[in-house]
């Protein structure tokens, strides 16, 4: 079975996205950067527990 096209058709909307996304970069490396030099960076996002008890009742 060829899926060339398919594949193809992929590319070009992959291809057309690259660049397009909402934010700033940069600023979105330096945060990171940030977080990663500080002495006692998280483990995880602080919001991520509070996400995950409503939905897998965790009290």
């Amino acid at each position: 079975m060829d899926r060339g096209h398919v594949r193809e058709r992929t590319r070009a909307m992959v291809d057309g996205m690259d660049g397009t996304q909402p934010g700033d970069p940069r600023k979105a490396a330096r945060a990171v950067l940030e977080v990663l030099d500080s002495a006692d960076p998280p483990l995880r996002r602080p919001d991520t527990l509070g996400e995950a008890q409503p939905r897998h009742n965790l009290d």
